[in-house]
């Protein structure tokens, strides 16, 4: 019964989305006269506004990432923790109870926790070698991850949230995938629990590997830092940026683009939580929303001092962090002058890419990549706006 619900619940939002694809298509063609509004906004206008109601935090690149070089794991298991007593006892005894051929250490980051999540720590890690606690003042979930990188021995890297649970076969799978296609990423089916761990929904992934960065962007649309195991090289160099939300982009931005084959698994190999007041809906009501944009100019900004070469691929999918991923979220401060100040600043960055106007778009959305850039080149920031909702509601790039 519960295969039925969770068969119907995935037919279900996937007939909702294609219904509102369609009604935000028909109602753009025929308000385009009303949409063709011109932002007469200057870029220095645009980023004052911008910045004086979230200030920009400029990355340093000029500090090299510092790792172990002793590798005596197959893979270390990275938990940044902070203020996860309710569900934190689940999520690590599901790491240590990983039924497996292969090694593996469980590094937990205690960020600050004033909760008794560094009580919960200590209980079940202590006397454990292949366990290890740092504990340090809170920076949030990108210092913890990066302070785990930091000590982690393993030759692949898994990132696992505090309140999340894995399956006991899940690093198994995993690393014998990662071994058999010797693919930079390997990730697989996730499902969703509520609050008291009960699965309600599974998004079921098709298995085999691929080389298309396009097609594996359109396999993880969520992109998001957990659920997959990474080849420990991916991360040599790269660090997530501290202070920021939406830290996920740099999985996007920089880490996808190295990687030359990933591997996909229909197992479900993670179990995400479900939270009703989610760290992800606070940013998106308050102004750190605008994090949205600093992110990207500082995920450009590092994929061109790693001289990364643009692929058209990855292109596109800016064009999507540019419009979707932006208006999407920083919509929900309601406020017209923040929006048209957001385009400016978003037109900007997709003029410094060098493929700017030289892509020959991909996928059932091609045509709709061609009118956001025309949207950008005519500063019709209302037209963006429409074209951003229309790409939000298709399952793919």
């Amino acid at each position: 019964m519960n295969k039925v619900i969770m068969s119907l619940t995935s037919l279900g939002k996937m007939a909702l989305n294609a219904g509102k694809f369609c009604c935000k298509n028909i109602t753009v063609r025929m308000n385009s006269s009303k949409l063709s509004q011109k932002s007469e906004m200057s870029y220095s206008r645009a980023f004052q506004i911008l910045n004086e109601l979230y200030h920009i935090k400029e990355v340093d690149f000029s500090t090299q990432c510092k790792r172990e070089k002793q590798l005596d794991y197959d893979v270390s298991i990275i938990v940044p923790v902070y203020n996860a007593e309710k569900h934190l006892r689940s999520c690590i005894i599901s790491l240590l109870e990983q039924r497996t051929t292969f090694s593996y250490e469980v590094i937990c980051v205690n960020d600050g926790s004033s909760d008794s999540s560094l009580k919960v720590l200590y209980d079940l890690c202590n006397g454990r070698s292949n366990t290890i606690i740092v504990n340090q003042i809170n920076r949030g979930s990108s210092a913890a991850r990066n302070a785990g990188m930091k000590i982690a021995h393993g030759k692949y890297i898994f990132f696992v949230d505090a309140d999340d649970l894995l399956p006991d076969n899940a690093i198994e799978l995993l690393l014998n995938a990662a071994l058999e296609t010797n693919a930079d990423i390997v990730q697989g089916s996730i499902a969703k629990c509520n609050t008291d761990g009960q699965i309600y929904y599974i998004d079921k992934c098709k298995q085999g590997t691929t080389c298309d960065l396009l097609e594996y962007y359109n396999c993880n649309m969520s992109g998001t830092a957990w659920g997959k195991l990474y080849k420990r090289e991916l991360w040599n160099t790269i660090n997530f940026f501290e202070g920021y939300a939406y830290e996920d982009a740099i999985i996007w931005c920089n880490i996808y683009p190295k990687c030359k084959k990933m591997a996909i698994l229909s197992d479900v190999i993670y179990i995400f939580r479900s939270q009703e007041n989610s760290l992800f809906k606070r940013q998106n009501n308050s102004t750190k929303c605008l994090d949205a944009i600093w992110i990207i100019k500082q995920c450009i900004r590092l994929f061109h001092k790693m001289q990364t070469k643009e692929s058209a691929e990855w292109y596109q999918m800016m064009l999507w962090q540019l419009s979707v991923g932006i208006v999407t979220r920083i919509r929900y401060l309601s406020n017209d002058e923040v929006l048209q100040a957001a385009f400016i600043l978003a037109k900007q960055l997709v003029e410094e890419l060098q493929l700017y106007r030289q892509v020959e778009f991909k996928g059932k959305n091609k045509k709709i990549y061609g009118e956001i850039e025309t949207d950008f080149s005519t500063l019709q920031y209302k037209k963006w706006i429409a074209h951003s909702d229309i790409l939000l509601y298709t399952n793919e790039l």
